[in-house]
């Protein structure tokens, strides 16, 4: 079971709303995954439901695992007003290239404070960290959306978030390769009671 301060519960995420470009994706609506916090250390082993392909449940595991890597805060306290900044890279395969490096900077602002529940609103942005030789590029992104934490469970109960990426790639040959991602996603995870 899982109670506040518990150094191991079970829990689940579950995929309520996400689309790409203002279309759904192939994610199943109420695709759930499941986990365990174990020390505020989450992990995820399995996803249910038949709807989902074998590769897709292995990309799903990866990406809540991803996710919630994101949102770990030190130990510091934090008061409301306070931010809290997490780096994670990202790579943009360029076909017959070197892949194009950049960095997600996602900032993580606490708005409220109620028990063991903190509200944050979020904000991303997208930056290349390398430098080709071998094309252009020009890439901007940015994100916004909002989390709501449980500082007893040391997890994200609720993650929503809408981003736009535009990226040029120009390469030698004078090709050009322009994409536009529109993505939006919700998130929510729930901690199994104690018996």
């Amino acid at each position: 079971g899982g109670r506040p301060g518990d150094t191991e519960f079970p829990l689940t995420v579950e995929y309520t709303k996400m689309n790409i470009n203002n279309k759904p994706t192939t994610i199943p609506q109420g695709t759930i995954v499941y986990g365990w916090n174990r020390n505020n250390q989450l992990s995820f082993d399995s996803v249910g439901g038949d709807s989902a392909s074998a590769t897709l449940k292995k990309t799903l595991l990866a990406e809540c695992q991803q996710l919630q890597s994101q949102v770990v805060f030190d130990n510091r306290k934090m008061k409301v007003g306070d931010e809290y900044k997490r780096e994670t890279p990202l790579s943009v395969p360029v076909p017959g290239y070197n892949p194009f490096n950049m960095k997600i900077t996602t900032i993580f602002k606490l708005v409220n404070v109620d028990g063991n529940l903190a509200s944050f609103d979020i904000t991303q942005k997208y930056t290349a960290t390398t430098n080709q030789t071998s094309y252009k590029a020009d890439v901007q992104g940015k994100g916004a959306g909002k989390m709501l934490y449980n500082t007893g469970y040391g997890c994200s109960l609720n993650y929503s978030l809408n981003s736009v990426m535009k990226m040029k790639f120009t390469l030698t040959n004078k090709t050009t390769i322009e994409s536009t991602s529109k993505t939006g996603y919700e998130i929510v995870t729930y901690v199994k009671p104690a018996n």
